[in-house]
């Protein structure tokens, strides 16, 4: 027994040594001592160093997992840190270590409002110079430098225009004004016009506009989430229950969704998974398929969430069932048949014919076809050529007709000419064609 209890003393000694090591390499590895660079403001920032005679950029301090980028053409005779996203020499003025375009570091100065960062370091979004105005490293083109100020959240003005972010949103001739009870800045009355973030709520009243709770708001005759008019919700009755979960006298609501024959009067939360009113079991906001409500309390819904053996598929939008995994007939590493239905990561593929599904090579399960439709994932891609449709890898396809990025069709791409590029993804195809156009 003795030599038992000291083995078992030097396993945990060995652990707990093998603990601080790692502990000790991370710390070490994160520290701008041990990267050979020299924080240049610390009091204002703790991203700009100075490393091997040039100017480096930390994200966040971080050395270990993000690494110092160094800044390109920067000079660090004159490099001056100004706030914790923002610095300037002679030549350039920096958001991080992206250079501001056209930004005059003579005449370069800061806009209020700054929010804090960490407890200490002020971060600012709007900034201008002598000329011109900038959001982050955008520059809000037109703005007059001069007259221009922030108001609130992302709303700005100079004496003729109103913006949001980067962008013009209305001329104006009176003085824009905050909505009641909006504590999270997105909502602008200007005159009789009731704007949410860059949308005007065209149905709008503003005189009886106010914010309820966050993005939900009313005036005298209806109920908005951010920009959109709840229609059939009843104004006099709505209530917000949860962060999820709304009701009116008629019905329970889903982040705005109607749940079908719901009864708002027995709503119950169990967890934020899972609520339940006299009619229905809810799974995020679905109906649970075949499920008595009464019979599932919070420790039958404990159960239900960690029965390993369950997997939850996705009907359609209303509708969700859980079922057995071994119930399922696997078609491939994401698709599964259950019944006649066949699910692509736990999603119903609508009017998928089943004995003749089909998934494509090479393609990481993404495309598939049956004898009437081809399908990226879940998804029918709409009008697609069967018999000449080809994969090109996990992202892209073709047939003699288009071009596709996952579902959507390139616009005005010619099929034959088409060359994929390796890295190329869905951020630089919206960037280097005009259009996607969606099923």
């Amino acid at each position: 027994m003795k030599t038992i209890g000291i083995i078992i003393v030097i396993i945990i000694g060995i652990s707990f040594a093998a603990v601080l090591f790692v502990f000790f390499i991370f710390f070490y590895g994160s520290t701008s001592f041990s990267n050979g660079a020299k924080v240049i403001d610390k009091n204002l920032s703790n991203q700009y160093y100075y490393k091997n005679e040039g100017v480096v950029f930390v994200s966040g301090a971080n050395f270990f997992s993000l690494g110092a980028r160094e800044i390109e053409n920067s000079d660090p005779e004159s490099f001056e840190v100004l706030a914790y996203n923002l610095a300037k020499d002679k030549n350039h003025v920096y958001h991080n270590e992206m250079i501001i375009e056209g930004a005059d570091p003579n005449t370069f100065d800061l806009v209020s409002p700054e929010e804090i960062y960490d407890e200490k370091y002020k971060f600012f979004t709007y900034t201008k110079d002598a000329n011109q105005v900038f959001y982050l490293y955008l520059s809000i083109k037109g703005a007059d430098a001069s007259s221009y100020r922030h108001l609130w959240g992302d709303f700005s003005r100079d004496d003729t225009n109103l913006y949001f972010m980067e962008k013009k949103l209305v001329a104006i001739s009176e003085n824009p004004e905050k909505i009641t009870n909006d504590s999270d800045e997105n909502y602008l009355r200007i005159g009789e016009a009731v704007y949410y973030q860059m949308m005007l709520i065209e149905s709008a009243n503003a005189d009886s506009f106010s914010v309820i709770k966050e993005s939900f708001a009313k005036d005298n005759h209806a109920i908005y989430s951010g920009s959109k008019l709840l229609k059939d919700v009843d104004p006099y009755s709505f209530e917000i229950i949860n962060d999820h979960y709304q009701r009116d006298k008629n019905r329970l609501y889903y982040e705005t969704k109607p749940l079908l024959k719901s009864d708002p009067d027995s709503y119950e939360f169990i967890n934020t998974l899972f609520s339940k009113d006299k009619n229905n079991l809810y799974y995020i906001g679905n109906i649970v398929m075949d499920a008595n409500p009464i019979k599932y309390g919070k420790r039958e819904i404990e159960k239900l969430d960690n029965d390993r053996s369950l997997m939850n598929l996705v009907y359609d939008d209303n509708y969700t069932l859980f079922v057995k995994r071994n119930e399922l007939t696997e078609i491939s590493r994401i698709h599964n048949l259950y019944k006649n239905d066949v699910y692509c990561l736990s999603l119903r593929i609508i009017d998928a014919d089943h004995k003749t599904f089909k998934v494509f090579k090479d393609c990481e399960e993404m495309y598939a076809r049956d004898k009437d439709h081809v399908f990226s994932r879940s998804q029918i891609i709409k009008d697609a050529d069967i018999a000449s449709f080809q994969v090109i890898n996990a992202q892209f396809a073709k047939d003699k007709n288009h071009v596709y990025f996952f579902e959507r069709r390139l616009q005005d791409v010619n099929p034959d000419t088409f060359v994929y590029q390796e890295g190329m993804y869905g951020e630089t195809i919206e960037g280097k064609y005009d259009k996607l156009v969606y099923p």
